[in-house]
């Protein structure tokens, strides 16, 4: 027998909440489009398992069945074959059922939800398809039919089911998720952020009731942030905020979810540039807190950094009072390659250009100093350096003797291009590139053993290699 437990990431015994919780998380996913066999999965351990949210459904859902003793016994034999999850038992007493009371809406019922949770979606189409032709106005029914369409992978019929059911007053919180999932899969995203904010409205009304609906709900909601206004998204980030807040005492339950949602938030404040705006920074700080984000794995350390490598980025980007140098200058200091030289290249460029500005950069440095102490620190122990102007000299000589021999095999930057007079004219390389301030390699790389390009007849290793 197939564990479902484990289709859900679960240990055995977990509760109605554990169940609902991981099914939110895997369905978002594992869309029918994407994966539809590991979304049948996913919906057929969660159908199984979904203990208390399945009785209440079955409550609220009623059935006709025919008054009659064999009907009677033929619809327990169906109950109890579901209930042990022997579909196919269930399935043959159901059409058993149909062939001798015509055509009921109780018996059709059950023969689509065996068959579906059987894994014949197709013909749980078909069956889902006869029931609402029979039963037009059956909400209940239509919703089915929506469902069975979205596990069969019929992207559109299940789009416009939704739609019906939703008009004709469907409005369970699971069903407004599954059709905001739909929604997105169908590329429908104004109406997939209607419907997520109308379950997040619900959800709020009982927060400790519907915690994995509402947690769902900004999920989505910021996995399609940057179609949001900046307005209406920051409205979200409060909303989620007060989430956060009166889910406080049970927040430790819901760990995975929430690192998950600020990760989706994260991304979705840096590609909407929003970065830099303060309120917004202050905000995801409360988030952090009221999450009690303790950072102690790699994982919360490296979102949260790069978070704000990419709002101090942005800042520095927006900030007018800095000029193209001290911008550029943020990039070279924190530039990642594989190749250390590259990055190296891009830092005595920038700290040549700087020393030809100064003194009269040093209002911008002092900006860096007080709004962007990453960066500063950087800069800090050069600019103490540059504090002794009669060290300039000496200075320029080291910086732009190490920065001449990169020359050879390097190009791109700034400083020849933007004070000539500084280039000295032995064996320098050409400077004209159209890639404005990006370094790259001019030439192949030198290799260990080959001749330096320095013209000493020593091997790179024994020469300049070593420097």
């Amino acid at each position: 027998m197939k564990d479902y437990y484990q289709v859900l990431g679960l240990t055995d015994g977990a509760d109605a909440k554990e169940i609902k919780r991981a099914y939110f998380k895997l369905v978002r996913k594992f869309t029918p489009e994407k994966d539809p066999e590991r979304f049948r999965e996913i919906r057929e351990a969660y159908e199984i398992l979904k203990e208390a949210a399945q009785d209440e459904e079955n409550g609220a859902l009623k059935l006709l069945f025919p008054d009659d003793p064999l009907a009677h016994r033929m619809h327990a034999q169906i109950a109890d074959a579901l209930k042990q999850r022997d579909y196919g038992q269930a399935i043959a007493t159901a059409e058993a059922a149909l062939s001798y009371c015509g055509e009921c809406e109780g018996f059709l019922y059950l023969l689509g939800l065996s068959q579906r949770e059987g894994g014949n979606t197709g013909k749980a189409v078909k069956t889902f398809e006869r029931l609402n032709r029979l039963y037009p106005d059956r909400v209940e029914f239509c919703r089915e039919l929506a469902i069975s369409y979205m596990e069969r992978g019929y992207g559109k019929k299940a789009y416009a089911a939704f739609g019906r059911a939703y008009e004709a007053g469907c409005r369970d919180l699971e069903f407004l998720l599954l059709y905001s999932h739909c929604c997105d899969n169908c590329i429908e995203t104004k109406r997939m952020v209607a419907l997520l904010e109308e379950a997040a409205t619900i959800a709020r009304k009982d927060p400790v009731k519907y915690v994995d609906e509402w947690l769902d709900s900004y999920a989505g909601l910021f996995s399609v942030g940057i179609t949001l206004s900046d307005e209406v998204f920051c409205q979200k980030l409060s909303g989620f905020l007060e989430c956060l807040r009166m889910l406080r005492e049970k927040l430790a339950e819901y760990e995975d979810t929430v690192r998950m949602i600020v990760m989706i938030l994260l991304q979705t404040v840096i590609n909407k540039e929003l970065a830099s705006d303060a309120s917004v920074r202050k905000q995801l700080e409360q988030i952090r807190q009221a999450a009690a984000w303790d950072g102690e794995s790699e994982l919360d350390e490296s979102i949260w950094k790069c978070f704000e490598e990419e709002a101090t980025i942005a800042a520095i980007e927006a900030d007018k009072r800095l000029s193209s140098l001290m911008k550029r200058g943020y990039e070279a200091f924190t530039m990642e390659d594989e190749d250390p030289k590259i990055p190296r290249y891009a830092q005595l460029d920038t700290m040549l250009c700087i020393l030809e500005e100064w003194p009269a950069i040093q209002d911008e440095i002092e900006i860096v100093r007080e709004c962007y102490p990453v960066f500063y620190q950087y800069l800090e122990d050069f600019i103490h350096t540059l504090e002794a102007p009669e060290n300039h000299e000496l200075l320029r000589e080291r910086l732009q003797k190490e920065y001449d021999r990169m020359c050879v095999y390097m190009r791109g930057g700034f400083y020849y291009k933007e004070h000539p007079d500084r280039r000295r004219s032995s064996g320098m390389t050409k400077w004209e590139s159209e890639e404005n301030g990006t370094y790259v390699r001019n030439e192949r790389k030198v290799g260990r053993n080959d001749p330096c390009p320095c013209g000493s007849g020593k091997k790179y290793k024994k020469c300049c290699g070593r420097k």
